[in-house]
Formats: C-alpha cells, sequence, structure tokens
C-alpha cells in the first residue's frame, strides 16, 4: 500500500490515474513480477504483487520514483508526493491471497464510493471479468474452477461476500528491507548465543524464527538469509 504524504491526494483526476498504470505496466514489463489485484483510490492505492528476480522494494521504488517526478512536474509542485516507504505484508496461504485479493478490490465499496466492486474503474475488478493484460488473472481463478467462465462466476459471487478476513496490513506496518533483515538476524543470533545455522538446534531455531517474526521478517526473508529450509520456518 502507498499513501500521500499527510493523506494528501496522488490521483487528482483521470489522466494520473492512467499515468500511474502505464509505469505500472512498463515496470512490470521490465521487472517480470507478476500483479494479481490492484486498486487507485484518491490518496492511496493497493496492490497484490508476487516478486520473482527483483525484490518488491525495488519494484515500488521504480513505480514512485517516476510517478513522483511525472506528477510534480504535470501539477508543479515539489516535494515528497508519498507518505515514508510503501508499506506490505507477506501473503503465504492461498486463502490468504483470495481475502487480500478482496479487500482490495472492495476498497471503494469500504469508502462509500462505489456500491458493489465492479462500479469502480480504477482497480483490476473489470480486468478479470474482460480478459485484460494488465493484471495477472489466471492463477487467482484457478483457485475458484478450471473452468473460466464458472471461475469468473465465483470470483464475483466471492467478492460480494462480506466475511472478508480481517487484514493486517495497515499504515503502521513496515515491512522489513532485506538489509534491515539481516542486520536483525545478525543480532538476534548474537542475542541468543548461536553461532552459525549450521550448528542450530531445534529448540533455538525456532526461538529465533519467533523472534525473527515478531520483528516484522517474512518467511522470504527468513529462509533466503538464514539458508533455513521452508519447513523449518513456514508454520512457526
Amino acid at each position: 500500500m502507498i499513501r500521500g504524504i499527510n493523506r494528501a491526494t496522488i490521483f487528482n483526476d483521470k489522466v494520473d490515474k492512467n499515468k500511474f498504470i502505464e509505469i505500472i505496466a512498463k515496470t512490470k514489463e521490465e521487472t517480470k513480477f507478476e500483479l494479481y489485484a490492484y486498486c487507485l483510490m484518491d490518496n492511496h492505492a493497493h496492490f497484490l504483487i508476487k516478486e520473482k528476480d527483483i525484490s518488491i522494494s525495488n519494484i515500488m521504488k521504480k513505480i514512485c520514483g517516476k510517478y513522483a517526478i511525472w506528477f510534480n512536474n504535470r501539477h508543479q509542485r515539489v516535494g515528497h508526493l508519498f507518505q515514508d516507504r510503501f508499506k506490505s505484508e507477506c501473503v503465504e496461504t492461498e486463502a490468504y491471497l483470495i481475502s487480500v485479493a478482496k479487500y482490495i478490490l472492495n476498497n471503494p465499496v469500504k469508502a462509500n464510493i462505489a456500491k458493489e466492486a465492479e462500479g469502480y474503474i480504477w482497480s483490476s475488478y473489470h480486468e478479470y471479468i474482460n480478459n485484460k493484460t494488465l493484471t495477472d488473472t489466471g492463477f487467482l481463478l484457478s483457485l475458484f474452477s478450471d473452468d473460466q467462465i464458472k471461475a469468473k462466476k465465483y470470483f464475483i459471487e466471492e467478492l460480494k461476500k462480506e466475511d472478508i478476513e480481517a487484514i493486517n496490513l495497515t499504515i503502521d506496518r513496515v515491512r522489513r528491507t532485506d538489509q534491515e533483515a539481516k542486520e536483525i538476524i545478525d543480532k538476534e543470533m548474537k542475542l541468543l548465543g548461536i553461532q552459525t545455522i549450521e550448528k542450530i538446534n531445534s529448540e533455538e531455531r525456532i526461538l529465533l524464527v519467533k523472534r525473527l517474526k515478531a520483528k516484522g521478517l517474512t518467511n522470504r526473508q527468513i529462509i533466503g538469509i538464514t539458508g533455513l529450509s521452508r519447513n523449518k520456518v513456514v508454520g512457526i
């Protein structure tokens, strides 16, 4: 999620929104990330992204940096456009993926801007229905059915349900950068007296992983930096 500094407007009109979508498309082509959902509001925006070789930090830096320069030039303003860095959370289960997508696409409904998700044009809702190309719709739809027609029908029905899970992503939650994560891991290992991951025992591993997650590190970061296998990190 990104938000305007002091909650200020970051999209004044359709020209701004179209430019931002254009920048997303170009950055997506360059960095090869997958986009499962997005929604552009007036002073903030939500994205459901799967990073690949390029980290989410670098992806968002490219998108926000390019847009801020363009926006400031167009509106003859100076200074920061976005509030701090982006906020993010790791999505690690298919059920939560669906919940997050519902949350994002229903954002205009929650804000009383639209009665239903389909009534808002600045989200990826219509790409799921009309087969547009910016959003990678295939994976999420496949979770509902292998039949495209049925998948879209079930997808629409699911969006209209009111049992949306509470999403942990808030403006106060900041995802640690990989460098911050490495520094935290080094510090926690020293505090616990763990010299190397290779010599860690089960009890130490569980305690370390719990402490790292409590400090905001994702499973991906813990696995990638420590070298621990996925089954020794996920679920703790």
